[in-house]
């Protein structure tokens, strides 16, 4: 290359199809294929890009047992796990009206404890809330939160005739069964009120 030599080859040793940096086969590679048809890139990262809206990655099982098939591991493989550590993320991306690439919504997997045989995961749902991400679900290994950031978001749950069943009314502190919004009566907006 005129300012970077590539090589694709076989290294013969461990059956590999190497395609890398460099012009001695084994240095630096970017992309390898064994024998088993796996595909590793060793230190890099892989960008799928398309002009349109087709399907850009698709995970296919054609087994027919009862067992988990596709599987999508987040795996981080370190050799000294740590509580906090955080296991991987997935961010909904997009730009803003002003060409800014943000997070519109994540979802965030940390170790609580990673000792053998009392392991504990975090997850955590955030979505942007007025340009600040918040955090909407957190899952730990003592609850479940909803809003654990305190931002004003309601809450709702609908049954099969009534989209209130259970309202919380996040502004001001109440929560309302059967009615979607709560009512101040004589000056006083109660925390809990059904309306039947």
């Amino acid at each position: 290359g005129n300012a970077q030599d590539f090589y694709i080859g076989l290294d013969d040793s461990a059956d590999d199809l190497i395609i890398g940096l460099g012009s001695t086969v084994g240095t630096t590679p970017i992309i390898s294929v064994d024998e088993n048809k796996d595909v590793a890139i060793p230190d890099g990262s892989l960008t799928i890009t398309t002009a349109d809206n087709t399907t850009q990655l698709t995970l296919t099982s054609t087994d027919d047992d009862a067992s988990i098939g596709p599987i999508l591991d987040l795996m981080r493989d370190s050799a000294s796990p740590a509580a906090d550590d955080n296991l991987g993320a997935l961010r909904f991306r997009g730009d803003d009206s002003g060409g800014n690439k943000t997070n519109y919504a994540l979802l965030n997997c940390f170790i609580e404890d990673p000792t053998d045989g009392a392991e504990d995961g975090l997850l955590k749902i955030e979505t942007r809330v007025n340009s600040s991400s918040k955090e909407r679900i957190t899952m730990n290994s003592t609850e479940t939160v909803f809003n654990d950031d305190s931002a004003d978001l309601d809450f709702r749950i609908e049954s099969n005739n009534n989209a209130n069943m259970l309202f919380l009314d996040a502004g001001n502190d109440a929560v309302s069964i059967g009615h979607g919004s709560t009512i101040a009566i004589a000056g006083e907006r109660h925390e809990l009120q059904v309306y039947d």
